[in-house]
């Protein structure tokens, strides 16, 4: 079965009839997102899609949306894993803002996996700084 976005599913439910586009409207509303952000070429935000232009540019290989077990069966999905061209890696959390809920995962995420350099950065003047947490 083909995974679908919400925008393919809006426009395969465009070509419906009636009824079944009034049915599909109840069952997927359109909903803004929590903290305003937007999706852009597939990333959570516009931020997460600049950060991952400037991997693309520098040349650097990445995985996305990579799970970390947390206590409490939690699973906390760090943004980017990039692979350094010494061998290492790095998990990259891009962040607009950190919440309070944000702090503790990647808290407990530091303490749990000391072996990981967790990082946090954001875009602040075209530039990309890290934050403290």
């Amino acid at each position: 079965m083909k995974r679908v976005t919400a925008s393919e599913y809006r426009r395969l439910v465009e070509q419906q009839p009636k009824a079944v586009r009034r049915a599909a409207a109840i069952a997927l509303p359109s909903k803004r997102s929590k903290y305003g952000n937007v999706r852009t070429n597939g990333y959570a935000s516009k931020m997460e899609a600049a950060y991952a232009d400037a991997l693309r540019e520098s040349g650097a290989h990445w995985l996305e949306q990579v799970p970390l077990r947390l206590p409490g069966g939690v699973r906390y999905r760090v943004d980017f894993l990039v692979f350094c061209t010494d061998g290492t890696f790095e998990a990259v959390e891009v962040k607009g803002a950190v919440t309070d809920v944000g702090r503790i995962k990647i808290l407990q995420a530091r303490e749990l996996y000391p072996w990981l350099a967790l990082r946090v950065v954001r875009l602040k003047g075209g530039r990309w700084v890290e934050v403290d947490v």
